[in-house]
C-alpha cells in the first residue's frame, strides 16, 4: 500500500489488489496516510 501511494503521488498510476480479508486494513492504512480516495480492489 505505501509503495503504491508513493508511486501515485509521483504521477504513476497503480492498482492495488488484495484479498477481501485485508480490505479493512488497506483502508486504515490509506486513511492513516491521508489518502481517503485510495481504493484497493478486493478479491475473494
Amino acid at each position: 500500500m505505501h509503495d503504491a501511494m508513493e508511486l501515485e503521488i509521483r504521477g504513476i498510476p497503480v492498482v492495488v489488489i488484495c484479498t477481501n480479508p485485508f480490505l479493512n486494513s488497506a483502508g486504515v492504512h490509506a486513511r492513516t496516510f491521508g489518502r481517503t480516495d485510495f481504493k484497493p480492489v478486493g478479491i475473494p
